[in-house]
């Protein structure tokens, strides 16, 4: 424990410092996580690429990865005490190459679908009762196409977008009631080539619905979805038993064809792809196996991506650093710092090398 004085001091000197410089030193690292194998350069590039933009990985994608850099916002690195929303979001390739730095007017950031031409998505979110939900589409080179700015009270929560001819269809939830009482549907928006909203749709029924995931189909897409609803668009779930459904949707935004149950459930945000097919948390590739020689389990702070190598795979992970120090000039608690662990597994599921990285300010 330290006295006020003690910890005015502290927060003081960390001011002075680099974001990712530690103050008061550590008690605990990944050190004890046992590096063996040969580490391609490849990965120690990733890894640099991650630490570099403040460590917040933000989202993995089939041929890039992006970074929330917090620390391009002054308000975030203690450059001004005046809030502020914009935030720079980094895109790299997996050799740790830097595609493209985008400003974004807020740090509220959803998701980002990638597509085949390089381009992509981002979608921001409010769920305060009067904020707004956007759209912002950039080129492969990290160019804005466009804006899309719902106005606010609107509930829209995109989440992930494919691309049909000149059209872009986006797929999420809906956010209605209040902040403190809030109500979830399934929300599809179609955008034009320009930005345009040229139709969307709110489905679900008196219970809450969730958007778990949707794929492309002979006549439109197969979404996933979760309900609590016995009427409505899905009236398959209750109060009591949320199901899990999926229903076709037409390129005109009708349904037809709901099914329930389903016995697999998806996960809408894959941590990677691989052999093709997007991997999400629940599959076995994620879980943590007794030949990892990782630390305790409770350290690992959570399952960070995953990346396709030869005909095996990376598994990326965040490790908690026990630190304590001051160097974040915001919150008016101690931060913590974190280390990510990178472990090549073979084709049959066997760790054959693993690194860590620098720790960095989680």
């Amino acid at each position: 424990n330290m006295t006020f004085e003690q910890y005015q001091k502290a927060q003081s000197l960390s001011l002075q410092l680099q974001p990712t410089e530690l103050v008061l030193g550590k008690t605990g690292t990944a050190d004890s996580v046992e590096c063996y194998g040969l580490v391609p350069k490849k990965i120690e590039k990733v890894l640099s690429a991650m630490v570099e933009g403040s460590g917040h990985a933000l989202q993995y994608c089939e041929n890039s990865f992006f970074i929330r850099d917090y620390f391009s916002n002054k308000y975030f690195n203690g450059e001004s005490d005046l809030p502020e929303t914009n935030f720079t979001i980094k895109r790299y390739d997996y050799n740790g190459n830097l595609l493209c730095s985008v400003e974004i007017p807020d740090w509220r950031t959803n998701r980002i679908t990638e597509f085949d031409d390089g381009s992509f998505i981002v979608t921001l979110e409010d769920y305060t009762d009067d904020g707004e939900a956007e759209v912002l589409y950039f080129s492969n080179k990290g160019e804005l196409q466009w804006h899309y700015v719902y106005p606010a009270w609107h509930g829209a929560r995109l989440s992930k977008f494919s691309q049909i001819g000149d059209d872009f269809y986006g797929f999420g939830g809906y956010h209605t009631g209040s902040y403190e009482n809030p109500v979830d549907e399934i929300y599809i928006a179609r955008f034009s080539e320009d930005g345009e909203l040229l139709a969307d749709v709110i489905a679900g029924g008196s219970g809450e619905e969730s958007f778990v995931a949707a794929e492309l189909s002979d006549n439109g897409f197969t979404l996933w979805g979760k309900t609590e609803s016995s009427d409505g668009d899905f009236p398959v779930g209750s109060a009591k038993d949320a199901k899990l459904f999926h229903v076709e949707v037409g390129f005109d935004l009708t349904f037809s064809e709901l099914t329930c149950p389903v016995q697999k459930e998806y996960s809408p945000y894959p941590y990677g792809y691989y052999k093709g097919n997007p991997v999400g948390w629940e599959d076995p590739l994620m879980q943590i196996k007794d030949s990892d020689r990782l630390p305790e389990k409770s350290s690992i702070y959570n399952t960070e991506g995953l990346i396709p190598w030869g005909t095996g795979y990376v598994i990326l992970r965040h490790h908690q650093v026990e630190v304590y120090a001051f160097s974040h000039p915001v919150h008016s608690l101690p931060g913590t710092y974190r280390q990510i662990i990178a472990t090549y597994y073979n084709a049959f599921g066997w760790p054959v090398w693993q690194t860590v990285s620098e720790p960095f300010l989680g």
